[in-house]
């Protein structure tokens, strides 16, 4: 009897064509489902400090926020720069900027009219650069670079209410502005070059401990430094073509130190990104005949194709001088000889108006009258060489 073997099946097994058909199925409802293009993304929303940017549907959002902030439907915020703390402003709350201390580089503000001592930076938000943050931790990551921290006390205050006292500590000089809408407060912070087209940084030479030399009837440099730069800084005030800064309007030094207040001074010349500097002094000598005006530049800035530190000197011997009534000793390289014009990186003059140690000399800068045409010459000149400047960027 012959026996007959059966074939192997050569198909494939029923549960691979079960997955086959699954996977075809899938693919056709992924095709169906797909989000058309219309429907992904929302409006454009504004950032501040740049150009909107659109937020997809489902976008990551910054940390702790549950939407996108409020902030940017703010007419306000559509013309604030790129670094900006906010906060939600309540019923009677007032922010002002108390003081703007860039020498030190320290910012006060106070918020006032708030209802109880609950004031703190985990209800601060900001935006710098297009990137939201909020609380603490996201506020710190956000104004690193900008602020090096800040301080917050609180203080009962007038009716009842309490007044808080924020002073930020800047790693660069900058100054803030103070905007608000109906739901929020708005710290601008912007470097000076951002806000003035032209910067002046006036040193009044000395101050403090410091008194520098003295004239024979006991008349202290550092005394004549300060009257020189105050009666300037009323010329400066009467108009707004120039931004004016000083590194000191009153009796006292930048830092105990003498060797860090020396550097300081060119320092803060240099984060201005000033225009000019100008450091005001005045001479002496053993040899009681020196007399006249002297002005020390800084001799590395004469590669410079536009206006350079000996420009600056040259413009101020051509009329200081002549105001006072004394003669123009000249001007003279000094990049290494004083520490405010070697570390200049700005057009840097250091005015030796006249010798204290010489009778004569010592009576015209201490006489009034010849102070103020001094005072008013070395105005006319930094104005002067500002314009001259300004000329020479344009051609």
């Amino acid at each position: 009897m012959r026996r007959i073997r059966k074939r192997k099946n050569s198909g494939l097994p029923v549960m691979w064509w079960f997955l086959l058909v699954m996977f075809i199925v899938c693919g056709l409802l992924v095709v169906v489902m797909w989000p058309r293009g219309e429907n992904t993304l929302s409006d454009t929303e504004h950032v501040p400090g740049g150009a909107g940017v659109t937020q997809e549907a489902n976008a990551d959002l910054p940390p702790g926020w549950s939407s996108v902030p409020e902030a940017q439907k703010s007419d306000v915020i559509k013309n604030l720069g790129s670094r900006v703390l906010f906060f939600e402003k309540k019923d009677g709350m007032k922010v002002q900027v108390l003081e703007d201390d860039y020498v030190q580089r320290k910012i006060t503000v106070t918020v006032g009219g708030l209802t109880s001592e609950q004031f703190s930076s985990e209800d601060w938000k900001c935006v710098v650069s297009g990137k939201y943050e909020r609380g603490l931790e996201g506020v710190q990551n956000g104004m690193s670079g900008i602020m090096e921290d800040w301080e917050i006390s609180v203080s009962p205050a007038q009716g009842g209410t309490y007044e808080a006292t924020i002073v930020f500590s800047e790693q660069d000089i900058y100054e803030c502005r103070v905007e608000s809408d109906e739901n929020y407060f708005f710290l601008d912070f912007y470097r000076p070059k951002e806000l003035y087209a032209s910067i002046v940084l006036v040193d009044a030479g000395h101050g403090a401990p410091d008194v520098g030399t003295s004239s024979a009837d006991g008349v202290r440099e550092k005394d004549l430094t300060l009257s020189y730069t105050l009666a300037l800084k009323e010329l400066a005030d009467k108009q707004d073509k120039v931004k004016f800064y000083y590194t000191r309007l009153e009796d006292d030094r930048l830092n105990e130190d003498y060797s860090t207040d020396l550097h300081l001074r060119p320092e803060i010349a240099n984060n201005l990104e000033a225009d000019l500097f100008l450091s005001i002094h005045f001479n002496a000598h053993e040899n009681k005949n020196y007399s006249g005006t002297q002005v020390y530049y800084n001799e590395t800035q004469n590669e410079w194709t536009t206006f350079c530190s000996k420009d600056f000197a040259q413009a101020l011997l051509d009329k200081v001088p002549d105001a006072l009534g004394l003669k123009p000793f000249g001007i003279f390289p000094a990049a290494e000889l004083y520490t405010v014009v070697k570390e200049s990186a700005v057009p840097v003059a250091l005015l030796e108006t006249g010798y204290l140690s010489h009778t004569g000399d010592a009576a015209a800068v201490t006489d009034p009258a010849l102070q103020k045409a001094a005072v008013q010459a070395i105005y006319d000149t930094l104005m002067e060489c500002i314009e001259e400047m300004q000329n020479d960027g344009e051609n």
